[in-house]
């Protein structure tokens, strides 16, 4: 019995391990144009910071529509991985505190902050180069060149910011989704393929999407800045550059684009993890 115990747990992990690399590599090709332009308004200044608008017009005009998708490689072969580890980890956790004395919505939080932490050690790498490579133009950038430029070290030096921005975000990620998702579902059977219950799940992920970038936005400004700037070491020193350099502003600059992909990634991730898992369900 102990071993079909173990059977079913490794089971569920590999469905939710799959589901959530599916949900990743669909909703990254969605919302990479958007991020490429939120990352060079975090790291350019000057005449080359022309709102988003300008910057997407400039992209099109100097780089064609290969610049908007430009970094995307790193991201799918990164992102899909954390996007998956993140549903994983979430669900190993919320399991493993199943039998505690904690409210639901307690355990739902504590179940993405583990996913969140999770991600981290991967997330770091991968947004290194392609902060490297959105932020530059006409220049190659590798994991080499940044290993010779930087040492190994340089790879995760961006980790505290973004342990700032993934760890409490994720919790209040999978706790946003989770509350509105029963708000917007069907009361009695929220898991039935319905109209309302597939648009419910979708509004609901796209507002948590909302909520958490507005809040970790200025963390991930931070981590760029750093990313993309070397010399640059500690998060709040940096904050505190950042500040008396550009203002307040700089933290918040790109938010626009970050949002307006935000919700149809999150709507898309959620509602392709969600499918994913229920496909896996009825054929393994």
């Amino acid at each position: 019995m102990e071993e079909l115990g173990e059977l079913s747990n490794l089971r569920r992990v590999c469905i939710d391990f799959t589901a959530g690399f599916v949900s990743g590599v669909v909703s990254l090709y969605v919302g990479h144009p958007l991020d490429t332009i939120k990352v060079r308004m975090q790291v350019t200044s000057g005449e080359r910071c022309k709102g988003s608008l300008g910057i997407f017009k400039s992209i099109l005009a100097k780089e064609g529509v290969r610049g908007l998708f430009k970094g995307a490689l790193p991201p799918v072969l990164g992102n899909a991985p954390v996007n998956a580890v993140l549903f994983a980890s979430n669900d190993v956790a919320k399991r493993t505190l199943k039998d505690v004395d904690l409210s639901e919505e307690t355990k739902v939080f504590c179940g993405g902050c583990f996913g969140g932490l999770m991600c981290c050690l991967i997330n770091c790498p991968i947004e290194l180069l392609k902060v490297k490579k959105q932020g530059n133009v006409g220049r190659t950038m590798s994991y080499t060149k940044i290993i010779r430029a930087e040492g190994f070290n340089g790879l995760f030096s961006a980790f505290v910011p973004i342990l700032w921005r993934d760890v409490p975000t994720y919790g209040i990620y999978f706790f946003t989704y989770n509350y509105l998702a029963k708000k917007l579902c069907e009361k009695q059977n929220p898991d039935r393929k319905s109209i309302k219950n597939t648009v419910g799940k979708m509004v609901a992920g796209g507002l948590s999407g909302l909520v958490i970038w507005t809040i970790s936005f200025p963390f991930d400004a931070i981590k760029s800045y750093i990313q993309y700037h070397p010399g640059h070491r500690g998060t709040f020193r940096t904050a505190r550059y950042i500040y008396r350099k550009y203002g307040a502003g700089k933290f918040y600059r790109g938010l626009a684009p970050c949002l307006i992909r935000a919700f149809p990634v999150n709507a898309i991730v959620f509602i392709t993890y969600e499918e994913t898992v229920s496909i896996l369900n009825n054929y393994l």
